[in-house]
Order: C-alpha cells, then structure tokens, then sequence
C-alpha cells in the first residue's frame, strides 16, 4: 500500500506520523466510526464513492454476469 501512496500522493507517503485507511464513502460510515474519528482529532481525506476506473453501469454490467454464471461448472480444457 505504501508504493501506491507514494504514487499517488509522495507529500501523504512522507509523513512521519501514521495512517488510517478506512473506507469513508458517506453512506457507509459507522456513525460511532465518525464520532471516533473526530475526537481523535484525526485528519480524513476526501474519497469518491466509487472509483473512476468502474463506472456504475460496468459494475451492474460485471453483477449481472456473476449472477448470470453463478453455480455453473466449467471444465478447464488446458489443465
């Protein structure tokens, strides 16, 4: 995780103190989890709700296929 941070944000990698990853998308925030948060005076960075590399209609597009393929049995040919 530490190589992605430093790519993504070296300024957040170099810092001396730690780091909490949590995933903060609004709706899925404990209130307890936000409360804690905020009394422990920790610094929370913004994050989107969805990441841009899957857009909503590929994740109902991927759901639809697991739904889809769910239970079957393939046979592997090559192994």
């Amino acid at each position: 995780m530490n190589k992605e941070i430093q790519r993504k944000c070296p300024p957040l990698a170099n810092r001396k103190d730690e780091i909490l990853h949590h995933h903060n998308a609004r709706r899925h925030v404990a209130r307890n989890t936000a409360y804690k948060i905020a009394a422990l005076s920790c610094e929370t960075l913004p994050q989107p709700a969805y990441t841009s590399d899957i857009v909503p209609s590929d994740h109902y597009l991927f759901r639809s296929l697991r739904n889809f393929l769910d239970g079957n049995e393939f046979i592997n040919y090559e192994g």
